[in-house]
């Protein structure tokens, strides 16, 4: 269930930008995201590598960081504590 409210807000942002980016490109971007935010989403407890998180994609650390901040206007590490804190808000209710 958290790794799905994770998606949702990755699609907003896609869907935000989806004007904006063709259709490869789109394509590339929701996969991209489905697989980071899944595996951020499941391994969140764990330290995170910026090493582990490019790995799952199959691209380099360099096109993970970039191509992260250019669609979700945060890095992957901002990223990271962002679910971390909300599970620790969800933890606390």
């Amino acid at each position: 269930a958290f790794c799905n409210y994770n998606v949702d807000f990755v699609g907003i942002k896609l869907y935000e930008r989806i004007l904006s980016n063709s259709i490869h490109q789109l394509f590339f971007n929701s996969t991209f995201f489905y697989l980071v935010c899944q595996y951020i989403g499941e391994n969140y407890k764990e330290i995170l590598r910026i090493e582990e998180l490019a790995e799952v994609c199959h691209i380099s650390e360099t096109h993970l960081r970039r191509i992260f901040q250019e669609s979700m206007r945060m890095t992957p590490v901002e990223y990271i504590n962002w679910v971390r804190i909300r599970a620790a808000c969800k933890e606390l209710r």
